[in-house]
């Protein structure tokens, strides 16, 4: 298909990625997991303030996430291993978000636990979730075989979402600024449009925005509408 002809509905399809589900197996997702942490010095079976949620049950969302209870007391990484790249690529990222509000030091006050620039948490998230662009890492943890297509298919996907988080930030600060609600629509289709060169629904011109310009701390990771997915 020609990106002409494309929409942001066959992004979300580019994304999936089903050609290299051979290479990212539903029971290998964990193990990896855990030889990568331990390569780094950290047992995850030993971290007390670490929980595992693997348990399949109706109604549980498929895409890892982090919950961070009681941080650093209590932090919950919720998995519920589908396979294919993108699967490991929520699980990584949702890894790093759980190692860094587990080691985040109790001794500070709630807000500097908790709150502050999101950059930070978004930067052990992407720290972790770029190892599945690493040719080593690739040939070492998973049975993987050439590797450039998906280092390849990788890159083109972090350049989007550099692209559709720069068209993103335009907006919201045009969302800000006082404009009548009226021209939005056509401002978010316009911008994210000319970002990734794909046209953008009008109608997600509320839905497909994070509170703080979030868009900055990282290209992110929602999922909470067809244009992110």
């Amino acid at each position: 298909m020609a990106l002409e002809d494309a929409s942001i509905s066959d992004f979300t399809r580019l994304w999936r990625a089903p050609e290299f589900d051979a290479g990212f197996t539903t029971e290998r997702a964990v193990p990896a997991l855990r030889a990568t942490l331990a390569g780094l010095g950290i047992d995850l079976d030993a971290q007390r303030n670490v929980e595992l949620d693997i348990e399949a049950r109706p109604g549980k969302r498929p895409r890892a996430f982090c919950a961070p209870i009681r941080v650093p007391g209590r932090v919950v990484l919720v998995i519920l291993p589908q396979g294919g790249q993108d699967d490991y690529q929520a699980l990584f990222h949702e890894a790093g978000h759980t190692e860094h509000f587990a080691s985040a030091d109790p001794a500070l006050p709630a807000e500097q636990r908790l709150l502050g620039d999101n950059a930070v948490t978004e930067g052990f998230a992407f720290l972790f979730e770029h190892l599945l662009s690493d040719p080593a890492w690739l040939r070492s943890q998973l049975d993987f075989g050439p590797v450039d297509d998906y280092v390849r298919f990788t890159a083109l996907q972090k350049l989007f979402f550099v692209r559709r988080y720069a068209g993103k930030l335009a907006y919201e600060i045009e969302l800000h600024s006082g404009k009548t609600l009226e021209s939005l629509p056509d401002r978010y289709a316009e911008h994210l449009a000319t970002a990734v060169g794909v046209a953008y629904p009008r109608g997600d011109y509320l839905e497909d925005v994070d509170g703080g310009f979030y868009c900055t701390c990282g290209h992110g990771r929602s999922r909470r509408s067809s244009a992110t997915t």
